[in-house]
C-alpha cells in the first residue's frame, strides 16, 4: 500500500510536479497536459476546467484524483453523473480499470514512477518530524511574506468560521442580532469550564424578559440567579431572603418562558473564587443594567478604550463582599477587568462584527473587526509561547488569534499541505 495521501497527490498535480517527458496513459495513449485546471474544494472531481490531449484529441474537462485507481468504483463515481465530465484519472498506482456512467473507460495516468523525488522526500521529512510543529527544521530558510500571507489566511478562516458559528446562532434566534449578541455576552462569562451552563442560561432567560426589568439590578440578579437555581432554598440573610421572594415574583409573571436550570450544570471547584459563576453573575447582572443595548453597543466599538469603562462598572453590595450567597470575602470584590474585556472583544464583538459583514455583505465591518484585534494586546498562553521560541512575531491579538488557528487547524493536524509554509518547503528546489 501506499503511504502517499490523496491531498499529497493534489499538491503533485497542482504544481505539476512530476516527469511529464514521454507522457502517456497506463494504456499507451500519449497525454499532453495544456491546462491543470481549478481545484475544487467542493463535492465533484478534484480539478475542474482542465484542458488537455489524449492521443491528439483534444478533450475539456475535470481531473480526478486517487492513490489507486481502484477507489474509483469504490467511491461509486461510475454511477454518477457528476463524474462523467472526467476526462483524465491520475493515480499513484494503477490496480483496476474504471467507467463512465455511460459505460466508457476513463483514461487513466500513473504517477508512481513519476513524481519527482524532492517534494516526495520533503513531505516525509514533515511528516515523520516530532518536533514543536512539523516545518520546525525548515523554518530559517522561508521567506517573511510566506509566513506574513499564511497567517493573513489563517487570520481570514477564523474570522469566517467564528462569523459562520454567530450566524448559525443568529438563525435559531430568528434572525434576532439583539438577542444573539445577548447570547454571546453571556456565554463569554463562562470562561472553558461553564460557558456551556453561561450559554444555556442566556437560552433559559431571554434577552426581551431582561430588558423589561433592566432599571433594577436587584430584579436582573433575581431572575438570573433564580433561572440558575442558585438561590438557596432557607436562608437567614434579608438579601437571600427578598431575592428568592423577588424571584417567586417574576417566575409567576413570566412562567411561560423563562426556564429554570439545576445547580449541578455550574462547576465552582479548581476556580478562583473571584471567576465563580456567582460572582460573575453579579457582575453581568450591573453591566446589563448599563448596557441596555448590546448589540448596537458592540457594532460601535473599535478598541478596548471603549469598553474599559465596564472595568468601573460594579456589582450590588452583597457581591462586592460575597463569593457566594455562603462564602464571605475578605477583600472588595470589584467589576470585570482588562483581561475579561479583551476575551469578550475576540469571543464576542470581533465574531459579531465579521457575521454582520457576512451578513449585510458590508466589507466595513470585516475591517473593523481587523482593526479592533490590531489594537488589542496578544494573549498569553503556552500555544503562543510555543511559537515566539520558533522566532514568530507576536505583537498584537489579530498574530495571536491567527496563531491560535494555524496551530489548531493546520500545525497539530500535520496539514502542510494545506499551509503555505509547507507548501513552500515541498516545492522543486530549482
Amino acid at each position: 500500500m501506499s503511504a502517499i495521501p490523496e491531498e499529497f497527490l493534489h499538491f503533485i498535480w497542482n504544481f505539476q510536479y512530476f516527469n511529464k517527458s514521454v507522457l502517456t496513459g497506463t494504456e499507451n495513449e500519449k497525454i499532453a497536459i495544456l491546462k491543470k485546471g481549478i481545484h475544487n474544494a467542493n463535492a465533484g472531481p478534484d480539478f475542474s476546467d482542465t484542458h488537455i490531449f489524449i492521443d491528439d484529441v483534444e478533450w475539456h474537462g475535470a481531473v480526478e484524483i486517487h492513490c489507486y485507481s481502484s477507489e474509483w468504483k469504490k467511491h461509486n463515481h461510475q454511477q454518477d453523473a457528476a463524474y462523467n465530465t472526467v476526462v483524465l484519472h491520475v493515480v499513484y498506482e494503477h490496480d483496476q480499470e474504471c467507467y463512465r456512467q455511460d459505460g466508457t473507460r476513463v483514461p487513466v495516468l500513473e504517477l508512481k514512477d513519476r513524481v519527482f523525488q524532492y517534494p516526495l522526500q520533503q513531505y516525509h521529512n514533515l511528516m515523520s518530524n516530532h518536533g514543536k510543529i512539523p516545518c520546525e527544521a525548515f523554518l530559517k530558510d522561508i521567506p517573511s511574506i510566506i509566513y506574513t500571507s499564511q497567517l493573513q489566511r489563517a487570520m481570514v478562516q477564523r474570522l469566517e468560521r467564528k462569523a459562520h458559528n454567530v450566524l448559525e446562532v443568529l438563525t435559531k434566534n430568528k434572525m434576532d442580532w439583539e438577542e444573539t449578541a445577548y447570547q454571546l455576552f453571556v456565554k463569554s462569562f463562562g470562561s472553558k469550564v461553564n460557558q456551556d451552563a453561561f450559554f444555556q442560561l442566556s437560552q433559559s432567560v431571554p434577552f426581551s424578559i431582561l430588558k423589561k426589568q433592566s432599571n433594577s439590578i436587584f430584579q436582573l440578579e433575581a431572575l438570573l440567579f433564580g433561572v440558575a437555581g442558585l438561590i438557596p432554598c432557607d436562608s437567614e440573610d434579608s438579601y437571600v431572603a427578598n431575592l428568592s421572594k423577588e424571584y417567586s415574583f417574576l417566575k409567576s409573571k413570566y412562567d411561560t418562558v423563562l426556564k429554570e436550570m439545576n445547580q449541578s450544570y455550574w462547576k465552582f471547584s479548581r476556580i478562583r473564587p473571584a471567576h465563580f459563576p456567582t460572582v460573575r453573575l453579579a457582575q453581568l447582572a450591573s453591566i446589563l443594567v448599563e448596557l441596555p443595548h448590546l448589540f448596537s453597543t458592540f457594532l460601535s466599538i473599535r478598541s478596548s478604550r471603549e469598553m474599559d469603562f465596564l472595568i468601573k462598572v460594579m456589582p450590588s453590595l452583597f457581591w462586592q463582599q460575597h463569593y457566594t450567597f455562603q462564602k464571605k470575602s475578605t477583600d472588595k470584590i470589584g467589576g470585570i477587568g482588562t483581561e475579561m474585556i479583551h476575551n469578550i472583544l475576540i469571543n464576542v464583538v470581533v465574531p459579531l462584527l465579521a457575521a454582520y459583514a457576512i451578513y449585510t455583505q458590508d466589507s466595513m465591518y470585516m475591517e473593523q473587526a481587523v482593526f479592533v484585534l490590531e489594537k488589542m494586546p496578544s494573549e498569553k498562553n503556552s500555544i503562543l509561547e510555543k511559537y515566539k521560541s520558533l522566532n514568530f512575531s507576536i505583537h498584537h491579538a489579530f498574530d495571536s488569534q491567527a496563531i491560535l488557528e494555524l496551530d489548531r487547524y493546520f500545525c497539530s493536524q500535520k496539514k502542510c499541505l494545506q499551509c503555505m509554509i509547507g507548501s513552500q518547503i515541498l516545492k522543486k528546489n530549482d
